[in-house]
C-alpha cells in the first residue's frame, strides 16, 4: 500500500513538473548568449534596433510594438514606416533610445515584456534586467544571423509560420539568383564597397557587405581584411583595381566625382563608369532580409547580360510587398 501511494505521488509530481515546463514553452538564445524564457508570447515590445523592428513588421507583429528606436523618426526611414503604421506617421510611438543611448527610466515606464537592443549594450541589458525585464540582444554579420533573428522573434511573438515562410522565401530567392548568374571564377568581377564616412572606408570579412558580394556573384576586394569596418590605403585600392564600386546610399549631391582625381580616375571601375550607389538604406538594409534587394542590384550592375528586362524600381516594390505583405503601400 505504501509503495502504491509513493508511485501515485511520483506520478502527481511528474505531472506538476510537466505542466511547469509546458508553461514555459518559449525559449530562445540571443546573440550575446543570453537565454530568454517566456510563458506566453510577448505583447508589449520595445525595439530599439531599427533593423530588428523591420523584422517585427515583416512578421506582422507590429501591433505588439510599444516603443521604437529614435532612428525610426529620421528621414527617409520614417517615411517608409509611416506607410505601414499610422502611429509612426503621427509620431505617437515612444522612442526611448537607440543602439547608442537608452533611457532606462523611459523604457521601464512603458512596462514592456520584451526589449530588443544591440547585443553589445551590456550595461543597458544589465540595467533593464535588474528591473525584471527580458532583453534580447541583436548582432548581425551574415544572412544566417538574420535568419536566426527572424526565427527567434517569430518564436517570441507566436508568428512562427510567417517566420518560416520569410526565411524559406529568401533562401529560394537567393538560390534562384545563383542559378541565374552561374558565374565562374574566370569571369567573376571584383567590387569595392564604400561607406559614406570616407572613400577609403570599406568592409572586409566577416560582414554583411561580404555576404552582399558573395551572393551577388562578385569578389569583395577587401575580403582579405579581417574587419567589419576598415580604413585602407589608396595604394591598396590601386593594387586591387576593382571592376566596380558599390556605394552605401547617400544624396546625389555628395556622390564623389572620382573622375576629377587622377589617382581614382585611372581605376578600372571609374574608367568604365561602373560606380553605383545603392538607392536607399531602408530598401537595401544589409542587416535585414531586404539585403536580397541589394544583392540583386549588385548582381545586375556586375552582370547585366544575365538579366532580361530588369527594372530596379519594380524589383524594389516587389521585394517590399513580399516581405511586408499587404500593409506595404507605395
Amino acid at each position: 500500500m505504501l509503495h502504491r501511494s509513493i508511485r501515485w505521488l511520483l506520478v502527481i509530481l511528474i505531472g506538476f513538473h510537466a505542466e511547469a515546463l509546458a508553461a514555459e514553452t518559449i525559449q530562445v538564445t540571443d546573440f550575446s548568449g543570453r537565454i530568454l524564457r517566456m510563458k506566453r508570447p510577448a505583447e508589449r515590445i520595445v525595439c530599439l534596433i531599427e533593423s530588428a523592428l523591420s523584422g517585427l513588421y515583416m512578421l506582422d507583429a507590429q501591433s505588439r510594438v510599444i516603443g521604437v528606436s529614435t532612428n525610426v523618426y529620421e528621414k527617409p526611414t520614417v517615411d517608409a514606416y509611416a506607410r505601414m503604421d499610422e502611429r509612426i506617421a503621427r509620431k505617437t510611438l515612444p522612442a526611448p533610445g537607440n543602439w547608442d543611448f537608452v533611457s532606462i527610466e523611459h523604457v521601464v515606464a512603458l512596462r514592456p515584456d520584451l526589449v530588443v537592443i544591440w547585443a553589445h549594450q551590456n550595461e543597458v541589458a544589465d540595467a533593464l534586467s535588474s528591473y525584471g525585464l527580458l532583453v534580447y540582444g541583436v548582432f548581425i554579420q551574415s544572412i544566417e544571423d538574420v535568419y536566426k533573428e527572424i526565427a527567434d522573434l517569430a518564436a517570441l511573438t507566436a508568428t512562427e509560420k510567417r517566420g518560416r515562410d520569410l526565411i524559406e522565401m529568401t533562401r529560394q530567392s537567393l538560390d534562384s539568383l545563383k542559378k541565374q548568374l552561374h558565374v565562374s571564377d574566370a569571369v567573376r568581377k571584383t567590387a569595392y564597397f564604400i561607406w559614406p564616412q570616407g572613400n577609403l572606408e570599406t568592409s572586409g570579412f566577416p560582414s554583411t557587405v561580404q555576404q552582399l558580394m558573395d551572393h551577388a556573384g562578385v569578389r569583395n576586394a577587401a575580403s582579405s581584411i579581417q574587419q567589419e569596418h576598415a580604413v585602407i590605403q589608396m595604394e591598396q585600392l590601386i593594387e586591387w583595381n576593382p571592376d566596380l564600386f558599390v556605394l552605401w546610399p547617400r544624396p546625389k549631391s555628395v556622390v564623389p566625382d572620382f573622375r576629377g582625381d587622377p589617382a581614382w580616375a585611372r581605376l578600372k571601375a571609374v574608367r568604365n563608369g561602373a560606380v553605383h550607389v545603392l538607392p536607399d538604406a531602408f530598401s537595401c538594409d544589409l542587416w535585414t532580409l531586404k539585403i536580397v534587394h541589394a544583392i540583386r542590384l549588385v548582381a545586375w550592375w556586375a552582370y547585366p547580360d544575365r538579366f532580361t528586362d530588369f527594372d530596379p524600381e519594380q524589383e524594389r516594390i516587389r521585394t517590399m510587398k513580399r516581405l511586408y505583405g499587404s500593409k506595404w503601400i507605395e
